[in-house]
């Protein structure tokens, strides 16, 4: 009988947490990494974002500046609106709190980019991941 209850218990349970880990990894993933002799450096799209997203981006210890972290919208031929950002000094690391999108930007797609601090400028190191 109590085999019978645990049993049953694991299964209510398997049965709520499968949905939740699916939905979890529905969405994209893309990175990016910037070397010393970029100026900056563009994540492949997200394309078809679903309603939030977030991103994580580090620093090397080893740059010579500073480093910002860059979501934005891409709305057609070359042109881009920030969403968010973030800067990061030496050695430092960022992460967003989910953001939420506007659905209804249609198949608008979203990049991460990294750009050292400065005009033109190089020296940095470092890598980014935008989740949808």
């Amino acid at each position: 009988m109590k085999t019978r209850k645990n049993l049953s218990a694991l299964m209510l349970t398997l049965l709520l947490l499968i949905p939740a880990i699916i939905f979890a990894y529905d969405g994209d993933i893309v990175q990016v990494k910037i070397s010393t002799w970029q100026t900056y450096a563009q994540s492949p799209q997200i394309k078809q974002a679903n309603n939030f997203l977030e991103y994580e981006a580090t620093h090397s210890s080893t740059s010579a500046r500073s480093l910002y972290a860059i979501v934005y919208l891409w709305i057609g031929k070359d042109v881009y609106q920030e969403i968010t950002y973030s800067h990061m000094s030496i050695g430092g690391s960022s992460s967003s709190k989910p953001f939420k999108i506007d659905p209804t930007q249609g198949t608008r797609a979203y990049i991460l980019e990294l750009d050292p601090y400065g005009k033109r400028t190089t020296g940095c190191r470092g890598a980014g991941t935008l989740y949808d």
